[in-house]
C-alpha cells in the first residue's frame, strides 16, 4: 500500500479517536448553549439525508421534557435504496403520527405501542399472490435535562394464501443524544434489522427459489461534536455487520451466500464553518475497512479492503422551512488481494422544503464506492430518493415516494438498476386508529439475476391501532 494512503488512513482514524476522547474528557454541562445550529445537522436533527454526511450528534436536547410525536413504522417498506435517516420535520397532525404517553404524570419516560392489520394483493413475475400482514410496534423515549434517549421496534408477520408463514422483517433502533458541556455533544445510534423476502420478491435474484435467504444487518455509530466559535468539529466511529443466510431451491439444492458476509469498521472527521447564520461550508474525510468472512465464489478471493473518501460542500438552512446541502469529492478503494484499485467522483445533494405544517417535500442524491458483487470488483452506487406528504385536513393525509438506484461495476461496465414508486392515503378513524391504503410499484434490471428483469405491483389496505 502506498505510504500516502497509509498516512491518510492513520490520520482519519486517529483524528476521530482524538475528537471522541477529548469530548469524553470534557466536564459535564447543562447543554443550554446551542451555537450555530445550521451546521453539522445530525441524525437527531429534523432533516438529515445520506447525501448530507450528517454527524450523529446534534444540538443538546431541550431541558424540559415534553410529549414527542413519532411516525408509525411503514409496514410495507419497499426493498429499495437504504432507508434515509431522520426525514424532514413531519407535521405533527399527520394522521399516521401516533403520540407516545408518559408512564406516570411526572415521569420523563414516554411509551407507545400499536398494531396494524393489513391485506395485500401482489402481482409479480406474471403471478398473483395474496398476503395477510400483522405488524406490531412499540417505542420508549426519555427526555431529560441535556439527554434524549429513544428505543423503538417493530415486526412484520406474513401469512400468504397457500404459502408458508414467514417473518417478513423485524427492526430494533436505539439512539442517545447527550450534552457533555455547553459546546460538546455526544451521540450514539444502534440498529438491528432482520428481513426475509418472498421467493418471488425483487430482492431474489435466482430462479426456482423455495425460501429466500435471511438477511441480517446491524450497525453501531458514535459521534462527538465540539463547537469552537464559528467552527464545528465532529469525529465519528462506526461498526457495521451484514450477514446473508442460505437460499433454498425448490429442487432441494442450497445456495451458499457466506461470501457476502462482512464486518465494516470506519472513522471520519468533519469540520464546518458558519459563513452566516444561514450559510455554512464544510470539509469531511472518512476511512473504512471491509473484512469479508469467506472467499467470493465468483472471484475466487475475498473482497476485503480499504475505502477512503474526501468531500467538501456547503449547507443552507432557512428557519427549518428550506434546507440544502451539496457536496463533491473523491473516493477510492484498495483490495488486499490482486484486484485493481478503484477511484470515483463522489457528489451529493439534499433538499428539504416545509413551508407549513401541512406540506413536506424532500429530495436526496448520493454516490458511494462499494466492494462490488458477482464477478466485478468495486462498484460505484448512485441513489436518488423523492418524498412528499400533504395533510388535506385533520382527517385525511396523502403521501408519495419515488426512488432509483444504479450500481455500475468497475472494469466491466455492467449496470444494475432499480426503481420504486408509491402512493398512499391515511384516513383518521378515531383518536387511536386510522385506515391506510397504499399502492407500490418496483422494477429491477440485474445482469447477474435470473430472470434479468423483474417488476412487482402491490396494493395493500388495513387498519392501524396506536396507543
Amino acid at each position: 500500500m502506498p505510504v500516502s494512503m497509509r498516512a491518510l488512513r492513520a490520520v482519519l482514524l486517529a483524528g476521530a479517536l482524538g475528537v471522541l476522547s477529548a469530548g469524553l474528557a470534557h466536564g459535564q454541562g447543562d447543554g443550554s448553549v446551542t451555537n450555530n445550529p445550521d451546521l453539522l445537522r445530525g441524525s437527531f436533527s429534523p432533516f438529515c439525508e445520506p447525501a448530507m454526511l450528517c454527524s450523529v450528534a446534534e444540538n443538546p436536547p431541550p431541558p424540559v421534557p415534553a410529549p414527542v410525536a413519532s411516525m408509525a413504522p411503514e409496514p410495507l417498506a419497499p426493498a429499495a435504496p437504504p432507508p434515509l435517516d431522520n426525514p424532514a420535520p413531519v407535521p405533527a397532525a399527520l394522521p399516521s403520527a401516533p403520540m407516545v404517553y408518559p408512564l406516570s404524570p411526572s415521569s420523563p419516560w414516554r411509551a407507545g405501542y400499536g398494531i396494524a392489520l393489513r391485506g395485500a394483493f401482489v402481482h409479480a413475475r406474471g403471478a398473483n399472490r395474496y398476503e395477510a400482514l400483522l405488524i406490531p410496534n412499540a417505542s420508549l423515549r426519555y427526555s431529560g435535562a441535556g439527554t434524549e434517549i429513544s428505543l423503538s421496534g417493530d415486526a412484520t408477520l406474513v401469512q400468504g394464501l397457500r404459502r408458508e408463514f414467514r417473518i417478513g422483517g423485524a427492526t430494533l433502533d436505539g439512539s442517545l443524544a447527550h450534552a457533555l458541556g455547553s459546546t460538546t455533544r455526544l451521540g450514539l445510534e444502534g440498529a438491528l434489522a432482520l428481513e426475509r423476502d418472498d421467493p418471488q420478491g425483487l430482492d431474489v435474484t435466482s430462479s426456482g427459489v423455495a425460501t429466500a435467504p435471511l438477511r441480517l444487518d446491524a450497525s453501531l455509530q458514535g459521534a462527538l461534536t465540539q463547537q469552537l466559535g464559528l467552527f464545528d468539529l465532529t469525529g465519528t466511529l462506526a461498526l457495521d455487520r451484514g450477514e446473508r443466510g442460505e437460499t433454498r431451491l425448490a429442487s432441494g439444492g442450497v445456495l451458499d451466500n457466506s461470501g457476502e458476509n462482512r464486518t465494516r469498521f470506519s472513522g471520519g472527521m468533519r469540520l464546518g464553518y458558519a459563513l452566516t447564520p444561514l450559510l455554512g461550508v464544510f470539509v469531511a474525510g472518512e476511512a473504512g475497512r471491509d473484512e469479508f468472512d469467506a472467499v467470493d465464489p465468483a472471484l475466487g478471493i475475498r473482497r476485503s479492503g480499504w475505502t477512503y473518501a474526501a468531500r467538501a460542500g456547503a449547507t443552507a438552512n432557512w428557519q427549518e422551512r428550506a434546507t440544502l446541502e451539496a457536496s463533491i469529492g473523491t473516493g477510492w478503494r484498495t483490495y488486499d488481494a490482486s484486484l485493481p484499485d478503484t477511484r470515483s467522483l463522489l457528489y451529493g445533494l439534499a433538499l428539504g422544503y416545509n413551508p407549513d405544517s401541512t406540506l413536506r417535500l424532500r429530495a436526496a442524491l448520493d454516490t458511494e464506492i462499494a466492494p462490488g458483487t458477482g464477478s466485478g470488483a468495486a462498484s460505484t452506487d448512485y441513489t436518488l430518493s423523492l418524498e412528499a406528504a400533504y395533510k388535506v385536513n385533520q382527517w385525511l393525509g396523502l403521501r408519495g415516494t419515488a426512488s432509483g438506484s444504479w450500481s455500475e461495476a468497475q472494469g466491466t461496465g455492467a449496470l444494475t438498476r432499480r426503481y420504486t414508486a408509491g402512493l398512499g392515503a391515511d384516513l383518521v378513524l378515531g383518536p387511536h386508529s386510522d385506515f391506510a391504503l397504499d399502492y407500490r410499484y418496483g422494477w429491477r434490471n440485474d445482469p447477474a439475476a435470473t430472470p434479468r428483469e423483474a417488476d412487482e405491483h402491490r396494493v395493500s389496505a388495513g387498519v392501524s391501532l396506536q396507543y
